[in-house]
């Protein structure tokens, strides 16, 4: 099923037609990379995880040194949102892309710090996290290593490394590849965290590894230790994927998904299934 994408946009607080341009030669993200974006699981108007999602939307934004504007505050944004979506009729499971981009001025040095901002909408299959019925083939992206930096955990517009490990993956015929860093240690998945179960504990990369800091691996570290499971940040080396008895990758948009193989090596689903029934009861309460 294709997801229906909304008919309007919101641009700068202003509705206009999705399928027109409205985005200048000049931009920013599209000359630079100069931008930030969140992608926010919503059921109709309720925004899930939105507390967070703004949280990481401003610290990257000062990471940047953007320049805040007045009353950008999470209550304005939600409340922008909410009215995307009410104008768009779309009262069911809704995919958001909030983006932040620095305004056009200057070549790589910008002429001021001041931002536009844009919201898309389009839907989702449903309101609920379902997990995938054929586990996903990964493999690690060999190609390009992901640098740990200041901006390593948020999403910018500056995407190169994961669309060319998408071009790989479709290359070789896998569901998804592991990104990399300068330490030779898994960071993240193309669009995911990275999560292994090994004897019914918790491991994933910590933010020090490079990872986007996602929102659900946080609401997931968070249910896993209400659950009494030992948790681990920790490296995590190509090679510990052979030990483990579960992957899985998380992303607020599919939730979890799990992972039936790398390589030769088969897993389980067992500890993933259970965290998705918890992270199913958890939106309902958001």
């Amino acid at each position: 099923m294709n997801p229906v994408t909304g008919k309007y946009i919101s641009l700068n607080s202003q509705y206009l037609p999705a399928d027109l341009p409205h985005i200048s030669h000049t931009n920013r993200s599209f000359c630079y990379g100069d931008g930030l974006f969140e992608t926010i699981h919503a059921n109709a108007v309720n925004l899930h995880f939105f507390k967070d999602h703004y949280e990481r939307l401003i610290s990257g934004m000062k990471a940047l040194k953007m320049e805040i504007p007045r009353g950008f505050s999470p209550e304005f944004l939600e409340k922008e949102i909410s009215g995307l979506i009410k104008r768009n009729r779309m009262f069911t499971g809704n995919r958001i892309r909030l983006s932040v981009f620095r305004n056009p001025g200057g070549a790589y040095t910008p002429k001021d710090q001041t931002v536009s901002w844009m919201v898309e909408v389009s839907s989702l299959p449903g309101v609920d996290y379902q997990l995938n019925e054929r586990g996903l083939m990964i493999d690690i992206y060999p190609e390009m290593k992901k640098p740990v930096n200041l901006i390593s955990g948020f999403k910018s517009s500056n995407a190169l490394l994961y669309t060319l490990a998408g071009v790989y993956k479709n290359e070789k015929g896998l569901d998804d590849c592991l990104i990399i860093n300068e330490r030779n240690h898994i960071s993240e998945a193309i669009s995911s965290n990275v999560f292994l179960v090994k004897n019914n504990s918790l491991h994933t990369p910590p933010a020090s590894e490079g990872p986007v800091l996602g929102i659900l691996r946080k609401q997931l570290l968070m249910l896993a230790k209400q659950m009494r499971i030992s948790v681990f940040e920790q490296d995590i080396q190509p090679g510990y994927l052979l030990d483990a008895d579960e992957c899985f990758l998380t992303n607020t948009v599919s939730g979890i998904r799990w992972v039936m193989g790398f390589r030769h090596k088969r897993f389980y689903n067992k500890l993933g299934q259970e965290l998705l029934h918890a992270l199913n009861q958890l939106i309902k309460q958001d």
